[in-house]
């Protein structure tokens, strides 16, 4: 009994589009962050923060989940990787991008801590 799976390949395309779509969904929950931060993110890590370089690491991941679907739709005949990657990251600047005003906002008691999930998947 074989199976039609292969694994990915250099040159294919598809560990490119797999990035775009996982940075891409990674980015939406990001700025969610930034735009619900009492909600979403944990108090004290909060305090530690550099912003403008949190800021600056979300562009370029952003602008590099671009290209590598970009990169999926020249190398891979099925291009729907790719093409989720860019649409989660459009969905993601819908929601206001990497430099989305942070509103004022009160503590909430209850928060999800989404914060610490995506930093610990990205670095």
């Amino acid at each position: 009994m074989s199976s039609s799976y292969s694994l990915p390949k250099i040159g294919e395309g598809r560990i490119a589009g797999f990035t775009s779509l996982m940075v891409g969904v990674m980015s939406v929950g990001a700025v969610l962050c930034l735009r619900f931060p009492g909600w979403l993110t944990t108090p004290e890590l909060r305090t530690s923060y550099d912003l403008e370089l949190l800021r600056l690491i979300l562009a370029l991941a952003m602008a590099s989940a671009v290209v590598m679907g970009l990169i999926t739709f020249v190398l891979n005949r099925r291009k729907h990787l790719g093409a989720l990657g860019i649409s989660a990251i459009i969905l993601a600047m819908l929601l206001g991008g990497p430099y989305v005003e942070i509103p004022d906002f009160r503590q909430s008691s209850a928060y999800l801590g989404l914060d610490w999930l995506l930093l610990d998947l990205f670095f």
